[in-house]
């Protein structure tokens, strides 16, 4: 009888540890399937993206040597020191630019903004001939003009033409870029400079290309 009762207990002993292993193992298998189900998440700090700069590419000519264009670049870049978001505005300055430069410069500056500085009237712009003999020039069409802002994947969405009579050039131009600004007459030098100079200030201070114009002229 304690023989049968002793093997009884180890049958049952037996028993409940199988019990309590399959009972773990159900266990650790709803624990794992909860895992599974449960997304790890995890936090990245990703830096918001920083503002593109408005690029500028400043041809200035002055082959004659009888304009003040490098003062006009100076009193820009002045005037941009001083504005709200100096920062955001990149002017890169071509000085005795030729018609070279232009197309090296939308190559290698993707600009929003082209500046042209010097000599105009007639049907085009002087650009400097890249020669160090004093007033050698070469006098570029509109129509010439228009080819080259357009011959590039990133055309500038706006042209300024600092120069005096430009204003005929600006019908031609426009379907290359949307916004030209032009002189519907002659400029003298200084109101060239001071056009200039306020132009760029209010654009650097979030003003549209219009109020700019306005406070330009004013």
């Amino acid at each position: 009888l304690r023989q049968l009762q002793s093997a009884e207990r180890s049958e049952q002993q037996a028993a409940d540890r199988e019990a309590e292993r399959r009972r773990k193992k159900e266990k650790d298998h709803v624990r794992e399937v909860a895992r599974l189900a449960s997304p790890t998440i995890q936090y990245v700090h990703i830096r918001p993206p920083e503002p593109e700069k408005l690029r500028v590419l400043y041809l200035t000519a002055n082959p004659g040597l009888d304009l003040r264009t490098d003062a006009e670049v100076r009193q820009v870049q002045q005037a941009l020191r001083g504005a709200k978001y100096r920062e955001l505005v990149d002017v890169q300055q071509r000085p005795a630019a030729t018609f070279q430069d232009l197309l090296d410069g939308l190559n290698d500056e993707r600009p929003h903004i082209v500046h042209f500085s010097g000599h105009a009237g007639g049907q085009g712009v002087q650009f400097d001939k890249g020669h160090l003999d004093q007033g050698i020039g070469e006098m570029v069409g509109f129509d010439l003009l228009v080819e080259a802002l357009g011959a590039t994947d990133h055309p500038p969405q706006l042209l300024v033409l600092n120069a005096c009579d430009t204003l005929e050039g600006a019908e031609v131009i426009l379907p290359a870029v949307p916004v030209v600004v032009a002189m519907s007459d002659a400029v003298l030098d200084a109101a060239a400079i001071l056009f200039a100079a306020q132009f760029y200030a209010a654009i650097a201070a979030g003003q549209s290309v219009g109020s700019a114009l306005s406070q330009g002229k004013v």
